[in-house]
This record gives structure tokens, C-alpha cells and sequence, in this order.
């Protein structure tokens, strides 16, 4: 039982870290554009 629950953890905190990462891009391409459309004007 205890292996099964550890397993769990393991994936969730798995998951959690790679949202975190693709919002991190996400953040980092709206700042570019962003940037990008402020040198435009």
C-alpha cells in the first residue's frame, strides 16, 4: 500500500513541476511579445 501511495506522490509532484514549467514559458513568451509590440510603437 505504502508503495502505491509513494508512486502516486512521485507523478503528482511530477505533473506539478512540469505546469509549472510550461506556465513559466508561457510567461516568458507573453513578456517577449509584449516587449515586442512596445519597440513596434
Amino acid at each position: 500500500m505504502e508503495h502505491i501511495c509513494r508512486k502516486l506522490h512521485r507523478t503528482a509532484a511530477g505533473s506539478r513541476s512540469k505546469y509549472i514549467r510550461r506556465r513559466k514559458r508561457d510567461i516568458a513568451l507573453s513578456t517577449e511579445t509584449l516587449s515586442q509590440v512596445f519597440q513596434i510603437n
